[in-house]
């Protein structure tokens, strides 16, 4: 991997400051169904711009309001890097269809997600960071879903599916900045990521 020359400050403006975060919703496809992925050009551009797939729609992952939250930390060792990701969100409620979809995801050898944020551009558009493709590790860079049950006797308690994708890789996480197709039922939604 080589190194380039720095051309940019690390700076933020007054809307950075406030730190406004939150998931919102994760897209899931297995590597396997991935074509292509096409990264930003230019040594600041750290970005995915396009994934193009073998016909295969990624799969949305609704969950519970403040139970979701991703962690992506490096290591450096011996001068090389290492990141740790990892993802938890809890979905909740015990519908058949969705638990067959997460055993789905869970089958899967690895995992490529889309985190949708919180936040959205001036236009609307939403954001999102990706987590299980890697520039320099491509497929192998893909996380694992391990999925549990947790049921509560407390009539307040919750009830649903808590789910945990972990992942390694050789980079921080890259700003996604295309569209994909999300399946539907039918012929698949488009989402496009600013």
């Amino acid at each position: 991997m080589g190194c380039n020359a720095i051309v940019n400050n690390v700076t933020f403006d007054c809307l950075s400051e406030t730190a406004l975060a939150g998931l919102k919703n994760l897209y899931a496809i297995p590597v396997v169904d991935i074509d292509t992925v096409t990264f930003g050009v230019g040594a600041l551009e750290h970005t995915i711009t396009g994934i193009t797939t073998t016909g295969a729609n990624f799969v949305k992952i609704e969950s519970r309001f403040e139970t979701r939250d991703f962690t992506s930390e490096m290591n450096r060792e011996n001068y090389n890097t290492k990141t740790e990701k990892t993802i938890n969100v809890l979905v909740p409620g015990m519908e058949k269809a969705v638990l067959g979809a997460i055993n789905e995801l869970a089958c899967s050898a690895k995992l490529l997600v889309i985190a949708e944020l919180s936040n959205v551009d001036g236009a609307g558009a939403p954001k999102g960071i990706v987590a299980g493709w890697d520039k320099n590790l491509g497929k192998d860079g893909g996380l694992l879903l391990a999925a549990g049950t947790t049921i509560e006797t407390d009539i307040s308690g919750i009830i649903g599916t808590p789910i945990v994708l972990t992942g390694v890789g050789t980079e921080i996480v890259r700003r996604m900045e295309g569209a994909i197709t999300v399946e539907d039922g039918a012929t698949g939604t488009i989402i496009t990521f600013a």
